[in-house]
């Protein structure tokens, strides 16, 4: 996971969950087993397996009720907001991404703290809610400095990055490029200092996003082709969609057209077949 291999991280949390079920059954094998379906969930993310993480995070859910357990409980409502969202089902998005925030809130964690708010957040830039897209995503950065910079709290990629290309995003909304542009730097220089590939594709498609918006195009596709070589080396197909959603209208504004179809079309097949 931390080289952003997600295939065969995918492979080994499966043989995992396969080799847990020959224990017995006590408490500490069914945190066991939520846990590795948080993983594996986390390996399915990237490659667009949406169908399969449903099921197991409604498995990771009946086990953690069972055990009563509060923060895992959190856990998966983070992941089920996410989702919600890649489902494009928002308003159900909202209500788990409020719940997982407030059991958090409540339970004082801060990693399941940064990982509601983001992902909180997240949901609000994609309804076009900036200012509390901005709150949210606002208060991870603010939150994760020192060492909890390198925390991934159980994401598939670096918070601190992820926040700053969402908050980049949406100051570019309201027109703080400056802003945005100085945390999607941010988010850059943490992302190369880690050399985490899913965290760098994030950082780059960021800044390369704001710029499109600002309307520097030159400067936009030199970004979001970094994060487009990225993503055809380390094989991540949902992060290739968001890429290609930038870098394909930029190509199209510096006139070249014949460059920006294929790579719509590509994203739009593989768009279609994971909504299945």
């Amino acid at each position: 996971m931390v080289r952003s291999a997600h295939r065969e991280a995918m492979g080994y949390f499966e043989q995992a969950l396969s080799a847990l079920d020959h224990l017995p059954e006590t408490r500490d094998t069914r945190e066991q087993a939520i846990d590795l379906r948080f993983g594996l969930r986390n390996a399915l993310m990237p490659l667009g397996e949406h169908g399969r993480i449903f099921g197991r995070l409604r498995e990771a859910e009946t086990l953690a009720q069972v055990l009563d357990d509060r923060r895992r409980l959190g856990q998966v409502s983070v992941y089920m907001t996410e989702y919600f969202r890649g489902r494009s089902n928002l308003d159900h998005a909202v209500e788990s991404g409020q719940r997982a925030l407030a059991l958090a809130t409540t339970l004082g964690d801060v990693g399941l703290q940064v990982m509601a708010n983001h992902i909180l957040g997240a949901v609000y830039h994609d309804r076009g809610d900036y200012r509390r897209a901005i709150d949210c995503l606002g208060w991870t950065v603010a939150s994760l400095a020192g060492d909890l910079i390198c925390e991934r709290f159980g994401m598939a990629g670096l918070p601190a990055v992820l926040s700053r290309a969402y908050l980049s995003w949406a100051l570019a909304e309201l027109g703080a490029f400056a802003e945005g542009a100085a945390r999607g730097d941010e988010g850059v220089r943490i992302a190369e200092a880690t050399d985490h590939p899913f965290s760098r594709i994030w950082a780059y498609a960021g800044i390369g996003k704001l710029y499109l918006t600002k309307g520097d195009v030159n400067r936009s596709i030199l970004l979001l082709e970094r994060a487009l070589g990225l993503c055809q080396v380390w094989d991540i197909p949902t992060l290739f969609s968001i890429v290609v959603q930038a870098l394909g209208p930029a190509y199209a504004l510096s006139g070249c057209v014949a460059d920006a179809v294929p790579l719509l079309t590509q994203a739009l097949e593989q768009a279609i077949a994971t909504k299945r």
